[in-house]
């Protein structure tokens, strides 16, 4: 695909003063949209990525959460580009809203409303923006390269799939990583401006500490601090969020001594210990369930 010719946004010199770090990456995620060339934004949770989807601008965008359901996600592009006059009916009288204008194609599926989207738009004349393909499989990957051969799209993911790479091949990566401190400072100092602290250097300390450079999780803090009319240390000491760091699986550690007791449960009649019979009884019951629990939990 030749890249299109540029249109700049109305709004593109304010987007430097719309966030805090990203300016470089906001000003390069438009230009790649104003090209028409399909970005993907790679990064881990709370690093910003549904931000910078969201300073995107452009006359002939629409936004999609993701692409699953399928059927949901072309219903919510149909009705998008019928409300911006895009599709037109081929029945007259034409259909006045995009209930009348699906009940005339009742019955097509997903392939149907990617033929009737297509064939309503011109190549790379609208720009698709989606929040997330966290969840991307064959059959949504399939339908994105689909649209990618009528539209530009810019979307975001967490990580990228080895086996996910055929679909997002004629895509560039921008990838973004977490705030350095000099960024993470400012968007403390940015977002806890007026509040009333005891304490500011204690405060930015603790946050730029438990904030780990992530702006979701910074912004969940301070979010709680303002709830409390005055920010003492030990107010402070309660703003930590968990959740936004990565997850470390703890499965091994506890089932390693878990299963030495499960052995104990069949060496303790020789060793005639009824205390060690019941104990390694429980932790060989906890064995068990905790591979149940597994096998029917999706990774």
């Amino acid at each position: 695909m030749s890249p299109r010719k540029p249109r700049k946004s109305k709004r593109s010199a304010d987007l430097a003063q719309l966030t805090v770090g990203r300016q470089a990456e906001i000003q390069k995620l438009q230009d790649l949209a104003d090209r028409g060339i399909h970005t993907l934004v790679l990064g881990p949770p709370g690093v910003g990525k549904s931000h910078l989807l969201k300073l995107l601008q452009g006359e002939k965008l629409i936004r999609l959460p993701g692409l699953s359901p399928q059927r949901e996600a072309m219903l919510t592009l149909a009705e998008a580009l019928f409300e911006r006059g895009a599709l037109r009916g081929n029945s007259t009288p034409a259909p006045k809203d995009f209930v009348s204008f699906k009940r005339q194609h009742s019955g097509i599926g997903v392939q149907g409303w990617m033929r009737v989207v297509s064939a309503a738009v011109a190549k790379d004349e609208w720009t698709l923006v989606i929040d997330d393909l966290s969840d991307l499989t064959v059959p949504t990957g399939q339908l994105l390269r689909k649209l990618a051969d009528q539209f530009v799209v810019i979307a975001a993911t967490r990580q990228l799939k080895e086996s996910h790479g055929e679909y997002v091949a004629k895509f560039d990566r921008l990838s973004l990583s977490k705030l350095s401190r000099e960024e993470t400072r400012l968007l403390i100092r940015q977002r806890t401006a007026g509040m009333k602290v005891e304490d500011p250097t204690s405060l930015e300390t603790h946050l730029l500490k438990h904030g780990a450079g992530n702006p979701r999780l910074l912004l969940r803090m301070v979010n709680r601090l303002r709830r409390a009319p005055v920010i003492t240390p030990q107010v402070v000491r309660w703003a930590h969020v968990p959740g936004a760091r990565p997850q470390f699986n703890l499965t091994p550690v506890l089932l390693i001594p878990l299963a030495v007791l499960g052995v104990a449960y069949y060496l303790a009649p020789d060793l005639e210990d009824i205390e060690f019979f019941v104990l390694g009884g429980i932790a060989a019951a906890l064995v068990v369930g905790v591979q149940l629990f597994q096998t029917r939990t999706p990774s």
